[in-house]
């Protein structure tokens, strides 16, 4: 019963070590030259909270999933991530939505825990999606799988399991072999 349990706790593992493997190498290479590294899949980008301006919607760690909108269906209540300074990421709500003196949307956004609102107006080409769901704690995982040497080290854990997966059930093949020496 043991080894059943083990074998498949082992054949997860695999699973799940070839996935990291492939999600660091698409978000690497996907990311490269975008603002803010952001990875994307068709019109959903995915990032990892660092802050807890959001607690508790989000909280630190939290992978989120957001989607691509026009920033004119967006409405108060939303939470948006935005850029700005050409690389900083925030997902905050929109708290207040006007306009400039040439007619174009302005967004004033606040982290739900913060007491004040943002120092920034937040313009419609700054709006990089919409908040859609999350996913607790993955996304301190994704934060640590990016860039080569996470990469080359989860290859190298992915081979050292398989390795070992495959030696152990060498192991008991041959253990279960009947001995081919014949007394003669």
């Amino acid at each position: 019963m043991k080894k059943k349990i083990f074998k498949y706790l082992s054949n997860i593992i695999i699973a799940l070590l070839f996935v990291l493997v492939i999600v660091a190498a698409y978000s690497n290479i996907q990311s490269k030259g975008k603002p803010g590294n952001l990875t994307s899949i068709g019109s959903y980008e995915w990032l990892s909270v660092l802050s807890g301006s959001m607690k508790p919607v989000f909280n630190p760690g939290d992978l989120i999933i957001d989607k691509k909108v026009d920033a004119n269906n967006l409405k108060v209540g939303d939470i948006v991530t935005y850029i700005y300074d050409k690389s900083f990421l925030t997902s905050h709500r929109i708290t207040e939505i006007n306009k400039d003196n040439k007619g174009n949307l302005v967004f004033t956004t606040k982290g739900d825990s913060n007491n004040a609102k943002d120092d920034i107006s937040i313009s419609s080409d700054m709006i990089v999606g919409k908040y859609f769901f999350r996913i607790p704690l993955l996304g301190y995982l994704l934060l640590n799988i990016k860039g080569l040497p996470s990469v080359i080290g989860i290859w190298l854990l992915f081979f050292l399991v398989t390795g070992t997966e495959i030696y152990r059930i060498y192991k008991e093949q041959k253990k279960a072999e009947p001995s081919e020496l014949k007394p003669e």
